[in-house]
C-alpha cells in the first residue's frame, strides 16, 4: 500500500535539521512521521512566513501531496533575496535574519552588517499595523488555497491588543500557539538549554504532538489547546531524555 505524501514547512518548531548531534532526536514528531508515511520537511529555523509561502509558490508542487503541515512563523523575520544571498552566501551562511536578533553576537561581520540594514529599514519603513493585516491576509489565503490537506499551526500568538481586529485564531486549527507550550517548559525548567531540545520542545510534547497530527492525517480532526500541555512535567522534567542529556554536559545542576 502506497504511503500518504506529507509536507511540512515552517521554522524551527518543526526543523529538526540543527539537532540532528542529539540522541532523541529521532523521537521529535516531525521524524516519527517518517514511520509511517512519506515525509518531505522542507522546515528552516530562523525562517519568516513568506519563507514558507514561497516555497509553495515557487518551488513545491502541493499536488504532489496528500496533507501539509504549515507551521506559521513570524511575518516580521525576513531572508535575503537570492541575488544578494547568492553572492556572499559563503559569508554570510544563513539567508534568514530576524530584526529581533541582535546578529553581533555572532562573531560573523556579513551577518552584522545586513542586520544592521535589517534593523535601520524597520526602524524608520516598518508599520506594525500594516504588518499584522498582510499577516491575516497571508494565512488567509494559504487556508483557502490548500483547503482540507492543510494543518495551520500558529507558533505564535498576536498580543498587541489594537491587533486583534486581525486575528487569525479563526484560521488556525491549533488555540494554542507552539511557543506558549515552549514558554510553558522554560517557565518550569529554565536552566535547561535550548540547545538540548528539538523544536524547542521536550519528547513528551513531541509525543502529544505526534499523536494529534496523525489522528489529523487519518480523520482530518485536530484540536491543540491549554488543556494538552502537559503539566505533571513540574514534577517529572528531570526524568526526560533532554533533562538528562543537559545533566551529561551541565553536572552542577544535577
Amino acid at each position: 500500500m502506497k504511503k500518504l505524501k506529507i509536507l511540512i514547512l515552517g521554522d524551527s518548531f518543526a526543523d529538526t535539521s540543527n539537532r540532528t548531534y542529539l540522541p532523541f532526536v529521532n523521537k521529535s514528531w516531525p521524524v516519527k512521521l517518517q514511520k509511517n508515511y512519506d515525509v518531505d520537511n522542507f522546515a528552516e529555523a530562523g525562517s519568516g512566513l513568506l519563507h514558507s509561502v514561497e516555497m509553495i509558490n515557487r518551488f513545491i508542487k502541493i499536488e504532489d501531496y496528500d496533507k501539509i503541515i504549515f507551521c506559521a512563523s513570524q511575518f516580521i523575520r525576513q531572508r535575503l533575496n537570492e541575488a544578494t544571498f547568492n553572492q556572499a552566501k559563503q559569508q554570510i551562511g544563513y539567508k534568514h535574519f530576524n530584526v529581533t536578533f541582535n546578529e553581533k553576537t555572532s562573531g560573523n561581520r556579513s551577518r552584522i552588517k545586513y542586520g544592521r540594514l535589517l534593523r535601520n529599514f524597520t526602524k524608520y519603513f516598518h508599520i506594525d499595523h500594516d504588518s499584522k493585516y498582510l499577516n491575516y491576509l497571508v494565512l488567509k489565503d494559504i487556508k483557502e488555497r490548500l483547503g482540507d490537506k492543510l494543518l495551520l499551526l500558529k507558533c505564535f500568538d498576536i498580543m498587541e491588543p489594537h491587533a486583534k481586529q486581525f486575528s487569525y485564531n479563526h484560521i488556525v486549527d491549533n488555540k494554542i500557539a507552539l511557543w506558549e507550550i515552549c514558554e510553558y517548559e522554560r517557565r518550569i525548567a529554565p536552566e535547561l538549554l535550548d540547545t538540548f531540545k528539538v523544536c524547542h520542545l521536550v519528547s513528551k510534547h513531541h509525543d502529544m504532538l505526534y499523536e494529534k497530527i496523525v489522528s489529523w492525517i487519518e480523520t482530518g480532526n485536530f484540536s491543540l489547546t491549554k488543556k494538552d500541555v502537559i503539566t505533571n512535567l513540574e514534577q517529572t522534567y528531570k526524568d526526560t531524555l533532554e533533562w538528562k542529556e543537559f545533566i551529561k554536559k551541565h553536572p552542577k545542576f544535577s
